[in-house]
């Protein structure tokens, strides 16, 4: 009995000391299956662009409320359409939201503020009128059935995004970069932002205010090289769920960040507003990229998709669970460490604009 107990008590501890060792190895294929699906992504997203006339690498972000129909427009989009790709079994394993924020806008957003959006004419919501079938119903067309069909949040309107927007693989749990979706900001000569449309908003944020999603031009023109520019990396959950069941996700699922915030000052992190110290100087120097969205998921690590193919870890240095591009320490960030560059000299590129032609000519 003594020597039967003996066993079971060193098998005990030798399972003890394999648990530790199971859990990390999961942990590390986790890692490399969503580092497998960013290059996935990255290998598609650079492909589109030599298919594009102007080189886009896309045609925007997955946002219904920022860019339009979901089906149509978004780099999730592209690369379903383009080359018959799935982003949505693309998705990172070690993250603990499964869906992008689009989710909430498809599935709660108010049909009062469906109408707002439509009659602004900033977004096209609905997207391109689709074919139709022999009863007169849309084909292949949800964010159309829910927008012209003025489809209240509820049930029928939930199945119809599963059915139309989730089983086809319109997923995602990476975070795009501003520089993938938005480009640069575009300027006035006095620093404020251009609105194309004035009826519409002036944001960093919106194609309104931006020289519209990443070409290779702008790539190529950015001195650091293709090698700095991030594209996408780990998704930062937002402070809102999943209100009701989708494709196996429960409501009450995390929901991932659609892309990254843009450049804000330094200092204060809000957008300059203020140009008293120079346009040039305020934009240039005094503001940097604001990539708390991007998340180290990893044990402290953050994979980040760039636009010459590859993807890098990087690690929250401090361990406040965000990675600091540049900004002084405040209620997001623990310290001002710059925890965007790594030993053999890669940096995430922060500036406002990746090619410095205006800059320059303001500079001036």
């Amino acid at each position: 009995m003594i020597e039967l107990l003996v066993v079971i008590g060193i098998i005990g501890i030798l399972i003890g000391l394999l648990f530790p060792a199971i859990s990390l190895a999961r942990a590390s294929a986790r890692k490399i299956q969503c580092q497998s699906n960013l290059a996935g992504i990255g290998r598609s997203l650079i492909a589109f662009s030599t298919t594009e006339p102007n080189g886009a690498f896309c045609s925007g972000a997955f946002s219904w409320t920022g860019d339009g129909a979901v089906t149509e427009v978004g780099w999730v989009a592209d690369l379903i359409n383009s080359n018959g790709g799935r982003p949505g079994e693309l998705l990172c394993p070690s993250n603990p939201g499964s869906l992008s924020q689009t989710y909430l806008e498809l599935l709660s957003l108010e049909t009062s503020d469906i109408a707002d959006i439509v009659a602004d004419d900033c977004v096209s919501l609905a997207g391109k009128r689709p074919l139709l079938d022999p009863a007169g119903r849309p084909i292949g067309a949800p964010c159309y059935e829910i927008v012209n069909g003025m489809m209240p949040v509820g049930e029928e309107r939930t199945e119809l995004v599963k059915t139309g927007i989730y089983d086809e693989g319109f997923n995602t749990n990476f975070t795009a970069s501003w520089y993938l979706v938005r480009g640069e900001v575009d300027l006035n000569s006095d620093g404020t932002l251009k609105q194309k449309n004035n009826a519409c908003d002036a944001n960093i944020r919106s194609l309104n205010s931006t020289t519209g999603p990443l070409t290779a031009l702008q790539a190529d023109s950015f001195k650091g090289g293709l090698g700095n520019i991030p594209l996408m990396g780990d998704g930062a959950v937002v402070p809102a769920v999943l209100p009701f069941d989708i494709g196996g996700n429960a409501a009450g699922t995390f929901l991932v960040k659609d892309f990254t915030s843009g450049p804000k000052l330094r200092s204060t992190m809000v957008v300059p507003d203020d140009f008293g110290a120079g346009v040039w100087l305020t934009w240039a120097e005094l503001s940097v990229q604001d990539y708390s969205s991007f998340a180290p998921l990893h044990s402290n690590i953050c994979n980040i998709l760039f636009a010459d193919g590859s993807v890098v870890g990087f690690k929250d240095a401090n361990r406040d669970g965000f990675l600091n591009s540049g900004f002084d320490a405040n209620s997001f960030f623990a310290s001002d460490e710059n925890e965007l560059r790594i030993e053999d000299g890669k940096k995430v590129a922060t500036t406002y604009k990746l090619s410095d032609t205006l800059a320059l000519k303001i500079k001036k």
